[in-house]
């Protein structure tokens, strides 16, 4: 199995070398499991986005869209849009 190395530099050699797990943005430890399957990787439930649902978010999306007005939360594609517009806030 590849085995990365320990460090990993900035092309050019004038920046400080971090860990290679720092560089990439990881930080776990990979150890296939016994079958030799990949492991599942589970995220805590506070980083999970909510599919945008409930009663106040649909009426406020239908006010919207009967006053052809567009919010910064849909151009950006927010994934929180579904927390602010239940709570009837549009920006």
């Amino acid at each position: 199995m590849f085995q990365p190395p320990a460090t990993a530099t900035v092309q050019g050699g004038h920046a400080p070398r971090l860990p290679l797990t720092i560089a990439i943005g990881g930080g776990g430890t990979y150890e296939p499991a016994a079958d030799g399957s990949s492991p599942l990787r589970r995220h805590p439930d506070w980083i999970k986005a909510r599919l945008p649902a409930g009663e106040n978010y649909h009426d406020l999306k239908g006010i919207l869209r009967g006053l052809t007005l567009n919010t910064v939360c849909e151009e950006a594609r927010c994934p929180n849009i579904g927390e602010c517009w239940e709570q009837r806030t549009a920006t």
